[in-house]
């Protein structure tokens, strides 16, 4: 059986001619590290199809080794690797790597298999790269952490706040933890704890003025109480889960199986345009944190100034020193959102590149001839071996034979779904 349906899947690439590669290793129940090796094809009826064809056990995670194997592998299949024209792998430095990564090496043999990321995997490790990027940012995460620890370390501390829950008539979430592996968890438990802001700090509160508590329970109770009260911590709240939401909403959207190349452009467009307009609304943020938090100062005002000895007031006359809004949002704030779009604009560069040797097609009714010339001049020259010069000239005779189904459907009253899908693509290009 297996012999059939891998002969049936090599004669229906083969017919094709054209195919890319996804390839990810994962250890099995036995400790051992198996390789899936997919391939992915268009089908005569333009349908693309995905097939699973082996498991292959991975002797090491190196680059070098995982070409070897592939092209083994293809050897054995009986597959031509000159038709090969893309790669999709995950984002792990040994696959993703520019310079000794496996995209990279497969690319040196056949420079038209072009890599494409995960674009959902690539949009978390975004999320993540940000929540690292700062002091503020990382002690907050960590905050959000603890109280997971804290309330679901005791089935009496757990009990403490499900109490607390129950008698709110608002409907709360329960702490969530920051899973390692499922980044979304992220956006779970700052939404959690925004909606229990309250409610978490009543409850940490009580358990800090219980004298039946272990002294150490009720110093870390406390300690977490302080977190609640600053106003850093209530900006942080709001901030996270505003961006996490976005982030995970557009998550969701790219791993759906209809997802295309030119959706996930305009998905990272608009999250970029989202991120860079969030700028302007530090103070927005500030005023919600201190309605959360109950406190009206940053904790860099309320600290004592230090005396500067007189020997050292010359090497620091000309030193800035921020005010603690003013801290925040340059040291914090803006870091964060730097964070966000510096990633963002890396990580679309993979689609971006392609899609921009394609998108035309999606535009045909509306673009001008003398585009559409450089446009296909451009797209030919890229893959010389497989388009010839006639290009032009078969998408304008495509072009006219759309402008007369439009001249067909607008006699019937009826715009075409082709001329209806393109209008929507226009507007989400706007």
């Amino acid at each position: 059986m297996y012999q059939n349906i891998t002969e049936q899947i090599i004669l229906e690439i083969k017919l094709n001619k054209y195919f890319s590669l996804s390839v990810d290793s994962t250890p099995d129940v036995s400790h051992t590290d198996q390789l899936t090796f997919i391939i992915r094809y268009v089908l005569e009826s333009g349908e693309p199809v995905e097939r699973f064809l082996k498991f292959i056990q991975l002797p090491g995670h190196k680059s070098s080794i995982m070409e070897t194997i592939i092209l083994d592998t293809l050897l054995s299949l009986g597959l031509d690797i000159n038709d090969c024209r893309g790669q999709s792998y995950d984002n792990a430095a040994n696959m993703s790597c520019a310079y000794t990564g496996l995209q990279a090496r497969i690319k040196q043999h056949y420079p038209l298999a072009f890599y494409v990321p995960c674009s959902a995997l690539s949009l978390n490790l975004v999320s993540v790269a940000a929540a690292d990027c700062c002091l503020q940012a990382t002690k907050f995460f960590m905050f959000v952490q603890k109280i997971f620890v804290f309330f679901s370390a005791s089935t009496g501390r757990w009990s403490v706040l499900l109490r607390h829950i129950e008698n709110s008539n608002d409907t709360i979430l329960l702490p969530k933890s920051l899973s390692q592996t499922r980044w979304s968890a992220r956006s779970d438990a700052c939404r959690a704890l925004l909606c229990g802001y309250e409610l978490f700090y009543e409850a940490l509160k009580e358990i800090s003025l219980n004298p039946s508590e272990k002294p150490a329970t009720k110093v870390e109770a406390l300690g977490l109480c302080k977190s609640f009260n600053k106003l850093e911590t209530g900006i942080m709240t709001v901030f996270w889960n505003d961006v996490l939401q976005r982030f995970d909403k557009t998550s969701i959207t790219l791993q759906k199986v209809t997802i295309n190349l030119c959706d996930v452009v305009l998905l990272y467009k608009s999250l970029l345009n989202y991120v860079n307009e969030l700028r302007d609304r530090f103070d927005d943020y500030e005023v919600i944190g201190k309605i959360i938090s109950k406190c009206e100062n940053y904790e860099k005002d309320e600290q004592r100034k230090r005396n500067i000895s007189k020997r050292l007031d010359k090497y620091i006359e000309n030193e800035v020193i921020l005010e603690g809004k003013e801290a925040m949002k340059i040291n914090t704030f803006f870091v964060i959102i730097d964070k966000l779009v510096l990633e963002l604009l890396e990580r679309s560069k993979a689609y971006t590149e392609i899609d921009s040797l394609f998108n035309f097609f999606s535009d045909l009714l509306f673009i001008c001839p003398k585009i559409l010339k450089e446009r296909t001049k451009r797209l030919v020259e890229k893959y010389s071996n497989d388009l010839e010069d006639e290009l032009y000239e078969e998408c304008l005779h495509f072009k006219q034979f759309l402008n007369e189904i439009e001249i067909e459907e607008s006699d019937k009253k009826s715009p075409s779904r082709y001329l209806v899908w393109l209008h929507l693509v226009r507007i989400q290009n706007y």
